[in-house]
């Protein structure tokens, strides 16, 4: 095949298709430049449209430079080099264990430094071993470094009525928790981890208690209530206003019996979604325009929670309209939770530390993802920490059978992040990712590209390899945490 390559390409993509099933070798697979006076294949007169470029774009400049090994000749063999030098300069940690004394977390300390927003995230929304790590490190950072708000990967309105439970101890925690809509956090792990937040604001100053929030948007039910329920109170008149315009979202929020059903939304004609999109912005510009009488006739802080709760509702239409439309979706749901952060930090007092939980891949700093927004708007401030194991099993929905389920992984891939941190022999290990530029030659397998895991909470185990994505540092991660084994989450 010869191909005539425009000028402004940024990469070959090369597919094979099959029919039926069975096994499609391919071998002696090699690129090379030909002299132009060699007749070329192509089908086509004229360049073709192709994907969406932007999407394109960013997948490629992940690989700087780099040439990807698909393996086509076998996976490489674990370098050995880079084994040693994670192994010399990882920092070994006792134990996942949060009734553990945090000695071994010292060096903690140091690599987060000055930032004032850690994000904390994990491989897998299933791992016991993770979410009692991540317990322990916002113990350390409450402690020690004075961080004094936690926010999750869940919804606002329903994470409000946690934090009322961890500064006041009114209500139950584990019904509280159940509230969530997210199974993921419905843990013993995580309502352990909350009701050592009640301890510590039980005997702490003021100024030194944690509170615990949500930056999600998935769920606008309980925002939509809260919000007709406020201007009813503090404005009667215009409470027919609210409702009438929420009217568009009323078939695809959630309710008490229902989730939310946004392709449901996202199938909707464009002047559909474009008229609800503006009764939405109305009701937020309507609570905007009235901020003194509201705030006289509520409080500041009451006033303010509702006009945020009202930009939670568009945040969930901007996502729900795109909901068919792929990696948009994601991208729309990460720009509205880095929004989200963005709002609790201006909203506690100044210099106040936020500690995040969420998933790996919004951690992180790439391009597009909450974390790299988080990046772009506090730059060194913003420090991220991913969670990676060798082995093992966890929580996940299947997405073959649909159901909640414990799937088990074996032994990563030679070729991955995983398999180097595997060979060390350490149990828990710490990397501060920074610490490799000046590595040289024996770091330089962990500079990436090099795949590492990325699961969430759904996976299916015919296709292992395809939860795998490229990982390139420091550039994605400050820090990492590598455990060797991972075991399934404690269901509530």
């Amino acid at each position: 095949m010869v191909l005539d390559i425009p000028d402004n390409a940024i990469g070959i993509a090369i597919g094979a298709l099959m029919a039926g099933t069975g096994t499609l070798p391919i071998d002696d697979l090699k690129l090379e430049q030909v002299a132009l006076d060699v007749p070329a294949t192509n089908i086509y007169d004229s360049p073709q449209p192709g994907p969406d470029s932007a999407t394109t774009v960013a997948a490629y400049s992940r690989r700087p430079g780099v040439p990807d090994n698909l393996d086509f000749e076998g996976p490489a063999p674990v370098p050995q080099a880079a084994v040693g030098w994670l192994h010399d300069n990882g920092t070994v940690l006792a134990t996942t264990d949060p009734e553990a004394a945090l000695t071994d977390l010292d060096p903690l300390e140091e690599m987060i430094g000055s930032a004032h927003v850690v994000g904390l995230g994990e491989d897998t929304h299933g791992t016991r071993e993770f979410f009692r790590m991540k317990h322990r490190i916002l113990e350390k950072l409450v402690e020690d470094l004075g961080f004094t708000y936690f926010a999750i990967e869940a919804s606002s309105p329903e994470a409000d009525d946690l934090d009322h439970y961890v500064m006041t101890g009114e209500g139950n925690a584990a019904d509280l928790l159940s509230r969530l809509h997210f199974w993921t956090w419905n843990t013993q792990e995580v309502l352990d981890m909350i009701e050592w937040m009640r301890d510590w604001n039980a005997t702490a100053s003021e100024a030194h208690k944690v509170h615990f929030l949500g930056f999600d948007m998935q769920y606008p039910g309980n925002a939509m209530d809260s919000i007709e329920a406020y201007v009813a109170r503090v404005d009667p008149d215009a409470a027919g206003y609210v409702g009438e315009r929420y009217e568009c979202l009323g078939p695809f929020r959630n309710t008490a019996g229902s989730a939310p059903d946004p392709s449901g939304y996202s199938a909707l004609s464009s002047t559909a979604k474009s008229a609800c999109a503006t009764a939405l912005q109305e009701v937020y510009d309507m609570i905007a325009s009235h901020a003194a009488a509201y705030e006289a006739a509520s409080s500041i802080a009451r006033y303010e929670a509702v006009l945020h709760a009202a930009r939670l509702v568009q945040q969930f239409e901007t996502v729900a309209s795109v909901a068919n439309q792929g990696s948009a979706t994601g991208r729309a749901r990460d720009a509205a939770m880095a929004e989200n952060v963005e709002w609790i930090r201006e909203h506690a007092p100044p210099n106040a530390k936020i500690v995040l939980w969420a998933h790996n891949g919004h951690v992180n700093s790439i391009t597009g993802t909450m974390g790299g927004h988080l990046r772009s708007e506090y730059g060194s401030e913003y420090v991220n920490l991913g969670f990676l194991f060798g082995r093992g099993s966890f929580n996940a929905v299947s997405s073959a059978s649909g159901g909640l389920q414990v799937c088990t992984v074996g032994d990563p891939p030679t070729n991955s992040i995983e398999a180097i941190f595997t060979a060390t022999g350490a149990q828990l290990l710490m990397l501060d990712t920074r610490e490799i530029a000046s590595g040289g030659g024996a770091a330089a397998p962990l500079l990436g590209p090099i795949p590492a895991r990325s699961i969430g909470s759904t996976y299916n185990s015919s296709a292992e390899q395809a939860y795998f994505q490229p990982m390139l540092l420091p550039d994605d991660f400050d820090l990492l945490i590598y455990l060797s084994t991972s075991s399934p989450s404690t269901l509530l």
